[in-house]
Parts: structure tokens; C-alpha cells; sequence
């Protein structure tokens, strides 16, 4: 299945709402360190043998991020 997004921004929404999703759901009792380390893996899992293109996805979440914060400044 190929997503299609109208912006770079809408990528990052998605991808942290589904690394949301995946955290809220890990076992109650898990340990958080260990739930953190599972919910941050499962884009290199779910790319299997395209995980070259999480780096740029994670580089991309963390250059939107921090430009939303430095224009809140």
C-alpha cells in the first residue's frame, strides 16, 4: 500500500501518531525504558529491508520538530 501525504509535516504527524499508538499499547507492566526501545524499533521492523529509509524519516521528524519550536520562540 503507498501513502500519499500533501505535506512533509503530515509525514512526521503520522509517523509520531503511530509511534503513539504503539507505545500507549505495549503491556502495562513493561518496564519503560524496555516499551520505549520496542515502540522506537518497530519502524525499522515494519521497513524490513528498506531501513535505510527510517534515518531520513527520523532526520526529517527531528528538523520539523525543532523548527516548530524555535518559531514558538
Amino acid at each position: 500500500m503507498t501513502l500519499y501525504f500533501a505535506s512533509m509535516e503530515d509525514v512526521v504527524v503520522q509517523f509520531l501518531a503511530d509511534m503513539c499508538a504503539e507505545l500507549a499499547s505495549r503491556p502495562a507492566g513493561e518496564p519503560p525504558s524496555t516499551a520505549l526501545l520496542r515502540t522506537v524499533l518497530v519502524p525499522f521492523t515494519t521497513c524490513g529491508a528498506h531501513s535505510e529509509k527510517v534515518v531520513p524519516l527520523v532526520r526529517l521528524i527531528l528538523r520539523t520538530l525543532a523548527g516548530r519550536r524555535s518559531g514558538r520562540r
